[in-house]
């Protein structure tokens, strides 16, 4: 009996098939990591962001000066900072008719 190595199926040509697929799966794998990775880069930021708003809003004086402190511009920023608006618009065009 020979001693030859045994060869699957169909030879070689599933073999640069399994190579492509296995690429796309490492390169899509790699892209949503860097993808991930930005996004919590930004929330990261955002948080740091927020982090002082929250500071200063509870540094809130005594009451007898709570009306000028509420008025001071810093305040007004703070608030903004940490509001989180909704945008309830709705498109009142059927899909595919345009922006």
């Amino acid at each position: 009996p020979s001693k030859k190595a045994k060869q699957p199926i169909g030879g070689n040509a599933g073999h640069g098939l399994i190579v492509d697929v296995l690429a796309w799966v490492t390169l899509n794998g790699i892209s949503q990591e860097v993808r991930k990775h930005r996004m919590l880069c930004r929330q990261s930021v955002q948080n740091l962001w927020r982090s002082s708003a929250t500071a200063h809003l509870e540094n809130v004086p005594a009451a007898t000066e709570i009306r000028s402190w509420l008025e001071e511009a810093e305040t007004k920023q703070s608030l903004r900072d940490l509001r989180s608006r909704l945008d309830f618009m709705v498109s009142n065009k059927l899909p595919g008719e345009g922006a």
